[in-house]
């Protein structure tokens, strides 16, 4: 099993990405994109999640 696939089957994992999911259901951006849009707007607890993703 490549390191990957135990990363994406961790608990933490699968869990931070389906509360991101969840918190973004109503915006329309890929998944993979790192910068959204300069208009926007964003609640703070999607603004959080958005930028601590990234720090890591």
């Amino acid at each position: 099993m490549s390191n990957f696939k135990k990363l994406e089957e961790n608990t933490f994992f699968v869990s931070v990405t389906k509360d991101g999911e969840l918190a973004f259901d109503n915006v329309e951006v890929d998944i993979a994109e790192t910068e959204l849009p300069e208009d926007l707007e964003l609640t703070e607890y999607q603004y959080y999640i958005q930028k601590l993703a990234f720090i890591w």
